[in-house]
């Protein structure tokens, strides 16, 4: 047990109450200051993590891809998981709606890209869509994919062979900018 020191006299014993009382008083307000902070940073910490839980996973919207010859609309496939559909082909590419030519499957082949679904079958893990398939037109192959949002107009794509990726970054369309999207070139406006 610590030694005490006892007051000698009645002036001691108030210079030393006052001591303990100055000491309590401190250890009070840093208390109460802590507290304050702690209630005051948590919900913005909190909020802070959530809007980028919700940055990551929200990839939902109509997509430029990296080529910007492509625009994908990433809506809910009705299971809260994101599927992607060609929308628009630039049309100086092959016309306004080539055929999936380079697909394996003769039948497929044949059918036009736009309405082909890109990008489907993800799982969320964290901030970030995972163990998805991604569609590529451009040799008619399927490969693994994972999507997150990186920020407000970009989005991560990555697409994979193994543990070989190639990432791309897509980039928000603005609905006043849409391009007027046409089906059949041969159906008048």
């Amino acid at each position: 047990m610590p030694h005490m020191i006892k007051p000698k006299n009645l002036h001691q014993s108030r210079i030393f109450q006052s001591h303990i009382f100055t000491r309590l008083k401190s250890a009070i307000l840093a208390l109460c200051l802590s507290l304050f902070s702690l209630a005051l940073w948590t919900p913005l910490a909190a909020a802070q993590s959530a809007s980028h839980d919700l940055a990551g996973s929200d990839v939902y919207g109509l997509w430029l891809t990296q080529s910007k010859t492509v625009h994908v609309e990433i809506d809910d496939c009705g299971d809260t998981t994101p599927c992607g559909v060609i929308v628009w082909i630039d049309p100086r590419l092959n016309g306004p709606n080539p055929p999936d030519g380079n697909n394996p499957d003769p039948e497929l082949a044949k059918r036009p890209l736009i309405g082909v679904q890109m990008i489907r079958d993800f799982q969320l893990k964290k901030d970030r869509w995972r163990k998805g398939k991604i569609y590529n037109p451009g040799d008619g192959k399927t490969y693994s994919s994972s999507i997150r949002r990186l920020d407000a107009s970009r989005l991560e794509v990555k697409g994979c062979v193994g543990p070989f990726c190639q990432t791309q970054i897509w980039t928000l369309i603005e609905p006043e900018s849409e391009p007027e999207v046409t089906s059949d070139p041969q159906t008048p406006s």
